[in-house]
């Protein structure tokens, strides 16, 4: 290391310029070191941004399933369970979805739907049941009337028929029941959730058990006081989606709150 003295300068202050000139030199490393920090905060901020910009789900960027138009939930045991949103899907979901080998699920409740656990490739399990009729029992009245279980009804699609006694009336989405019936008391029970199969991504409502098992990412939902369209404004956030429309059409009638998030698999979606 070479140093340089000034002849004209006494000791001190040749000292006192080395001090100064290394003061300076302090000063710009620091200055580096913090714009350094600066650039990189800066970097980190944008890649956020960026991840968050992939993160958006846009859901309508493929053709719906046919089960789509209905509510619908694919059970633990990977059955399709489909049920109606209104009087002319409660038509559909009867004449045209339930096959002699499924089962059709219905409450005394006046709003409820009609749903049909369909037959899929594996036999029936208690849980395909149980999983049904909590399903029927959250998309009735029972939601907006604030209960938290409901006597639901299971039968066979022939026991299911327009055809009314002599004097009564059936109304379009209303069907008579005849027969034995067998009667679960189900648990209301909601989870709204992000669903991976093949190339698709879809949005998936129904009991917390099944959307667990088959969804990336999940909200369990509880009745509160969050109206349907402010709670389709949260899960729009949580779950990364690029508009609410789906996420209204998902839910039932009533009021909400978030009771659990799971979203630390979102990513890998």
């Amino acid at each position: 290391m070479e140093i340089t003295i000034d002849i004209d300068k006494s000791v001190e202050e040749n000292a006192e310029s080395y001090y100064e000139a290394a003061k300076q030199a302090k000063q710009k490393i620091t200055g580096a070191r913090d714009m350094v920090e600066r650039a990189k905060k800066k970097l980190e901020e944008a890649k956020d941004e960026g991840n968050q910009a992939n993160l958006t789900i846009q859901l309508d960027r493929r053709k719906p399933r046919w089960y789509e138009k209905y509510h619908w939930f694919k059970t633990t045991n990977d059955q399709l369970v489909i049920g109606g949103k209104d009087a002319s899907t409660n038509e559909q979901v009867i004449k045209k979805h339930a096959d002699k080998s499924d089962y059709v699920f219905h409450t005394e409740a006046p709003g409820s739907p009609f749903v049909v656990l369909k037959r899929g490739d594996k036999s029936f399990e208690q849980s395909d049941y149980d999983e049904a009729a909590s399903f029927c029992a959250t998309y009735s009245q029972a939601w907006k009337n604030h209960l938290t279980t409901l006597d639901v009804f299971q039968v066979k699609p022939s026991q299911v028929t327009k055809e009314a006694k002599a004097g009564e009336y059936v109304e379009k989405g209303a069907f008579m029941v005849y027969g034995n019936r067998r009667e679960i008391t189900a648990d209301l029970s909601l989870s709204v959730g992000l669903w991976r199969t093949g190339n698709d991504i879809l949005l998936m409502s129904g009991p917390h058990d099944s959307v667990h098992h088959h969804c990336t990412a999940w909200v369990d939902l509880e009745q509160g006081s969050k109206s349907k369209g402010d709670i389709a404004k949260s899960l729009m956030k949580i779950l990364s989606l690029d508009r609410t429309d789906d996420i209204l059409t998902a839910l039932p009638s009533g009021e909400f709150s978030i009771d659990t998030i799971h979203t630390d698999d979102l990513e890998t979606i």
